[in-house]
């Protein structure tokens, strides 16, 4: 079974909640009367709507914030798998072609999406456990194949984990702190996304 193919299912029960809860508040929402709704003005430059949408992610830079705090370590498995699955969606990798970010949605441009990892989700990017999460490391990997980075904070490898560079697998970098990481990513124009779980 291939990588892509594995995030399907875990994927699909995500975005079909998602859909759910969407469709819920439209529906208990009030409609909105014309007297309500705000002006727009008709420009003659404006783009058609569909040349907008097309190219409405163009150019994505996301910085993943992943600290998963759980004891359990399967609780652990199973959220840095959701997160997998999301820096799949967003980069077009599933297999869900009507709902995952597709080349319409964000243009020629590949994503550009980087993942520090600064809690107890490290120690699956350890070279000693790489046979215990192979299919983890395999998602992993592809993912970097296509462009996502992984970035390591080496504070919390050796504080929480006792583990170095020296000790992850070969596609994951290591950086002098997670937290400055994304801080400063955010400074270069790269988007935050929370994956910080229990």
């Amino acid at each position: 079974m291939s990588p892509t193919t594995r995030l399907c299912p875990a994927l699909c029960a995500t975005l079909l909640s998602v859909l759910t809860l969407s469709c819920t508040a439209r529906a208990a929402a009030p409609p909105v009367a014309a007297a309500e709704a705000p002006a727009v003005e008709a420009s003659a430059e404006a783009a058609p709507a569909e040349e907008a949408a097309a190219t409405r992610y163009d150019a994505l830079k996301q910085v993943y914030d992943v600290a998963v705090q759980s004891e359990d370590a399967e609780v652990r498995v199973e959220k840095m798998t959701h997160v997998l699955n999301v820096a799949a969606y967003h980069m077009g990798m599933t297999p869900l072609e009507d709902l995952h970010l597709t080349e319409a949605d964000r243009g020629e441009t590949v994503p550009e999406i980087v993942v520090v990892l600064h809690g107890g989700e490290i120690p699956f990017f350890a070279s000693e456990n790489a046979e215990t999460h192979a299919e983890l490391l395999a998602t992993a990997r592809t993912l970097h194949d296509a462009g996502v980075r992984f970035r390591v904070c080496r504070g919390a490898a050796w504080l929480l984990h006792e583990l170095k560079g020296e000790d992850m697998v070969d596609f994951v970098e290591m950086v002098p702190g997670g937290e400055a990481e994304i801080a400063w990513l955010q400074q270069v124009g790269f988007g935050y996304n929370f994956f910080q779980s229990q």
